[in-house]
């Protein structure tokens, strides 16, 4: 298997189940309340260890009693922590009200400052996976030297070299997806080989300088807990093309295996990795 640097955030997430859908002016119950560990960084390079590859993580942590606590977490689930940063502060969680359909309201913390992901020193890994608003210069330099370089289409237009660009439909909004081809290739460089776009249930769309394909997913699955599956299929997506999958083939089997998961997840009822 790969080894694999996953860079991005490393967040603190209080996931609230709620016992109906949110609507205005309305009672809820709260039937239990988690806090586990989230953010791009962390489900994708999950993924990615559960697929059984080597996978270094590079982020932020607050230097207190959590963050060594989710440090700690991150190191026993079998994280390389070498290149995890622990920052002066304290940690703040954000809220996330799911409902019993799998519809989610994320609230973050107030004040909360994202910090630039960034790579100090040289890394020698088989691909990078990266899901930052923003990268400091040594991760920049690390993703143009790596063999294979995949990028989560960033909410803000900023250069990031990348063979291929992953997003979700949600992050198009105010994109026409005439023009998308050019704004991916702003952004991931020369080198861009595709564009991938899921769509929750919906067909994934696989995007190119020639044309846009439709992969429909294996089935339509009604899940009551879909927090991550996106970073999840780009861990999936990731193993699929580093074992020699074309980019159709590739995003029929990352739906699966996000599938695998989740279906995994709610059977056990929630699951202990990155939870506190």
């Amino acid at each position: 298997m790969a080894h694999i640097l996953v860079a991005g955030n490393i967040n603190h997430d209080r996931v609230w189940h709620l016992d109906r859908p949110l609507t205005p002016g309305g009672r809820l119950s709260c039937v239990n309340r988690e806090v586990r560990l989230g953010g791009g960084a962390f489900h994708t390079g999950a993924q990615l260890l559960r697929l059984g590859h080597a996978v270094t993580i590079a982020g932020h942590l607050m230097d207190d009693e959590t963050g060594h606590k989710a440090l700690s977490t991150l190191e026993t689930m079998g994280f390389d922590t070498a290149r995890v940063s622990m920052i002066p502060g304290e940690t703040a969680a954000a809220d996330i009200l799911l409902d019993p359909t799998g519809e989610r309201t994320i609230i973050a913390p107030p004040n909360r400052k994202r910090l630039a992901a960034d790579l100090f020193g040289a890394i020698d890994t088989d691909a990078i996976y990266v899901n930052a608003s923003e990268c400091g210069p040594g991760l920049l330099a690390a993703m143009e030297k790596a063999p294979l370089s995949i990028a989560q289409f960033p909410a803000k237009e900023a250069a990031r070299p990348a063979d291929i660009l992953i997003g979700s439909a949600a992050d198009m909004a105010g994109h026409d997806y005439a023009d998308l081809w050019s704004v991916a290739h702003r952004i991931a460089g020369t080198r861009l080989s595709h564009f991938v776009i899921t769509d929750g249930p919906d067909p994934v769309r696989l995007m190119d300088s020639a044309a846009i394909r439709l992969v429909p997913p294996p089935e339509r699955l009604q899940l009551a807990d879909t927090i991550g599956a996106g970073d999840t299929f780009a861990g999936s997506y990731l193993h699929a093309i580093l074992a020699g999958h074309a980019p159709p083939e590739a995003a029929l089997l990352a739906c699966r295996l996000t599938e695998d998961h989740l279906i995994a997840r709610r059977d056990r009822g929630q699951s202990p990795s990155g939870s506190f």
